[in-house]
């Protein structure tokens, strides 16, 4: 029977550099991929560093407001803010540890100004030295439901009677039936007076 021989597996020379070389460029790409891959995680999950400060906008920082440091004590010392000197004590008005606070005089309010009382307005259709023309105006105004008057003035040549209708707080209003009285009476000479105007 024939005897087994045990052989042994062996790599040659060339084998074992291309083996090793391998191992060397899988190992680099395995680092590189790791390394890059690290850098982006850790880039969204970054902490915000406690030495940022955040300052509003138009917010002025402390040490713009303050004057700057010196080494030398004498220009320390100019630069340090002063307290306002406080006045010496008199006779009228002795030292206090504390001083109660001066309550502001009252401010007197102005008067109003009193506003000018609203002119009354009417409408005068008609103005006539002959009175009885005026009041024959007048009453047939008043038939038709217009509240019609005839108010006298007196003048170096006569008098004149001038027949109205109404009286009116806003001249809008009086207006409205001057245009009413030249469209549905033909009353062309309509227009919007003062009640207390003492022209004809």
């Amino acid at each position: 029977m024939a005897r087994r021989t045990r052989t042994q597996f062996q790599f040659t020379m060339v084998e074992l550099t291309v083996l090793a070389a391998s191992f060397a460029v899988t190992s680099g790409l395995v680092f590189l991929l790791g390394f890059y891959a690290g850098r982006e995680v850790a880039a969204e999950h970054a902490p915000v560093s406690p030495e940022v400060a955040r300052i509003p906008i138009g917010a002025t920082p402390r040490e713009e407001r303050l004057p700057a440091r010196s080494s030398d004590p004498d220009t320390a010392a100019a630069l340090r803010p002063q307290a306002p000197a406080a006045a010496p004590p008199t006779a009228e008005r002795p030292a206090a540890a504390t001083e109660a606070p001066v309550a502001p005089e009252p401010v007197e309010a102005a008067p109003e100004t009193p506003t000018a009382p609203s002119v009354p307005y009417t409408v005068q259709v008609l103005a006539t030295r002959n009175r009885s023309e005026a009041e024959t105006l007048a009453g047939n105004l008043k038939k038709r439901g217009f509240g019609a008057f005839v108010a006298a003035v007196d003048d170096a040549g006569g008098s004149w009677y001038r027949v109205r209708i109404g009286r009116y707080d806003d001249a809008d209003s009086a207006r409205r039936m001057a245009e009413r009285c030249h469209r549905e009476l033909g009353l062309t000479q309509a227009y919007v007076s003062p009640v207390a105007s003492n022209v004809p």
